[in-house]
């Protein structure tokens, strides 16, 4: 097991899948966890999405502790946190009481979010979102960054201990100026599956530029076989048509943003290019999408696991691009 968001690190993206029983739901994604952790992958993400929407949970720190305490040594990161909705000294408090209890396992993401029907769920003016999440951001970092504690929060020795040891922060980069501020922050990156290669390389050469030296984590969607294309082309279009400009802007072709192969090697072989296309210093999989049934993501993420990541691990070299 690497280090969470570690150089060279594999990590899987966890959707729960979609149905009626919500302990179920939880079942089923502790267990692909669970496998995740078994066959291959160094850690697992879970992202925040609001109202019953598919695949996310309203939760991701309170559930990466349930994935936790049932993983044998796998990392696990709520990626992206949606600050916008959030008050930032109770996130800080929460994260460094679960990396007290699962240390060196733990890493967190932050977004401003990017769907409008979460905002309304939540009661929170959606064209606020970048100054909510900004303003959030920045707390949440002075309470987390190495340093002495806070005054008022002084007496939180779980905070001191993170402020001491560290604890591995993303921030969700859509444009060159956030990664610019991720840079300022001391935060790594990830971006979308949806950005191209040559916006995703610009975006980490601004931040390289700005001065960052934070893990930069490329989100790979891929699949082994022959890939759903019907599932996946009624996701893409649900994506293009999203009421936020953003999110819009960068929905590319449909087969564009999704690398597959029946044979390991060439799937291996195309992910690696992608990854050094990107200059990236870690990778998220994705191999769900809308309407799978829980037991072919059960095999494809086994499958990937199993076949490809070996292969990943053995020809990519990871080398971060020093700060100019």
């Amino acid at each position: 097991m690497s280090a969470p968001l570690a150089v060279g690190s594999v990590s899987l993206r966890l959707y729960p899948p979609a149905l009626d029983d919500p302990t179920r739901v939880l079942d089923e994604l502790i267990g692909q966890a669970v496998l995740a952790d078994r066959y291959g992958f160094d850690g697992v993400m879970l992202s925040e999405r609001h109202g019953g929407a598919w695949g996310q949970i309203p939760n991701p720190l309170q559930a990466a502790g349930w994935l936790l305490a049932a993983m044998h040594s796998g990392w696990v990161a709520p990626c992206p946190i949606l600050l916008p909705f959030r008050q930032p000294a109770v996130v800080a408090e929460e994260l460094a009481w679960l990396a007290a209890r699962f240390p060196g396992r733990v890493a967190a993401g932050f977004g401003s979010g990017g769907n409008e029907s979460d905002f309304v769920a939540m009661g929170v003016p959606f064209d606020e979102r970048a100054v909510r999440f900004d303003t959030a951001l920045r707390a949440v970092v002075e309470i987390l960054r190495p340093g002495p504690t806070p005054g008022r929060l002084s007496g939180d020795r779980a905070i001191a201990r993170v402020r001491e040891r560290g604890l591995p922060l993303l921030s969700a980069v859509m444009s060159a100026a956030a990664a610019r501020r991720a840079a300022q922050l001391g935060l790594g990156l990830i971006g979308s599956s949806l950005l191209d290669d040559t916006t995703t390389r610009r975006h980490v050469d601004v931040f390289h530029a700005s001065g960052g030296t934070g893990p930069h984590v490329v989100i790979v969607r891929v699949w082994l076989g022959d890939p759903p294309w019907q599932l996946i082309g009624r996701q893409l279009a649900e994506y293009r048509h999203a009421p936020d400009a953003t999110t819009t802007a960068t929905a590319g072709a449909d087969t564009d943003t999704l690398l597959h192969d029946t044979d390991p090697a060439a799937l291996a072989t195309r992910l690696v290019e992608r990854l050094r296309a990107t200059k990236a210093d870690a990778v998220n999989v994705r191999v769900h999408v809308a309407g799978l049934d829980p037991v072919v993501a059960r095999d494809q993420l086994t499958l990937i696991g199993t076949e490809v990541v070996p292969i990943v691990r053995r020809t990519w070299q990871p080398s971060r691009v020093p700060p100019t």
